[in-house]
């Protein structure tokens, strides 16, 4: 969870902030810093913020209500470090979080809200990190995400399936798994949504509702999960390349017109379950 100063203070910005800052920048060094931005514009173009952060346990906000074309960027350089971006409204908005070093126990949170063509990334190095992108009622936006380093990602657990179980008990077992510890939440129409992982035991989930999208998720390591569920109509398709050993796929498709899992590598399993949206 994000930590409650952090949350205290940028509420009370939400509640008092009257001064639109177009173009803020906040830089710190050291350890357990915060900082919060908001960004407050009616129909204006270009909003920009920027925190840059090295050390640990560092916080970080950044919100951009209103206007389009706005930017918004976290990076942080340490271990434990916490970073948000909201943007709500607008058009061909851009928000970007890396917590690189590498890092241990980093957690991201990217989220936009309505709008069109807005682009979010995210990039995590290190180990035990933790990245959420959510883009909901939009269009033609698109979420990327790419964690290099292992045992990122919600971790649910037991990582193989029931051995007695097959077909759609192994459908229930990863939908029970997945749901609500996604990685990349998307609703709208044409979205795009991309998750690279290089690692071990890495856990990563993406969901798409609407219609018109398409879903990729790439891995390269062993252990690893990797789920993807998609309720939307045509055209909509998801990808799944792996290459390793021990790893768990999983697909659920409902209205869709393409769906491919490609493994390589030993001790691996896929389960794909596909059918109509109701």
């Amino acid at each position: 969870m994000y930590r409650k100063s952090v949350l205290a203070v940028v509420i009370g910005l939400v509640l008092v902030a009257g001064v639109q800052a177009q173009n803020t920048s906040v830089n710190q060094s050291g350890s357990a810093n915060e900082a919060a931005i908001v960004q407050l514009s009616g129909d204006l173009a270009g909003m920009s913020a920027t925190i840059d952060q090295a050390g640990n346990e560092n916080d970080a906000s950044i919100i951009q209500m209103g206007g389009f074309q706005n930017a918004a960027a976290i990076t942080q350089g340490a271990n434990g470090g916490e970073a948000m971006i909201l943007q709500e409204g607008g058009q061909a908005n851009q928000a970007s979080i890396t917590q690189n070093a590498p890092g241990v126990g980093n957690f991201m949170f990217i989220w936009q809200l309505g709008g069109e063509n807005n682009v979010a990334t995210a990039l995590q190095s290190g180990n035990f990190n933790y990245g959420s992108i959510m883009q909901v009622d939009g269009m033609n936006n698109s979420a990327s995400l790419t964690q290099n380093g292992n045992g990122n990602g919600q971790q649910v657990g037991p990582m193989g399936l029931p051995t007695q179980a097959a077909g759609v008990a192994e459908a229930e077992y990863l939908a029970g798994v997945c749901f609500g510890q996604w990685s990349i939440f998307q609703c709208g129409e044409d979205l795009t949504a991309t998750t690279d992982v290089t690692g071990n035991c890495n856990n990563t989930f993406q969901f798409q509702e609407g219609e018109g999208h398409t879903a990729s998720i790439t891995i390269n390591g062993n252990e690893n999960l990797a789920f993807q569920a998609q309720c939307g109509y045509d055209p909509t398709s998801s990808t799944i390349t792996i290459a390793g050993n021990g790893n768990c796929i999983g697909q659920f498709q409902w209205g869709g017109t393409a769906s491919i899992v490609d493994v390589t590598g030993n001790c691996n399993s896929a389960c794909i379950v596909s059918g109509v949206c109701y």
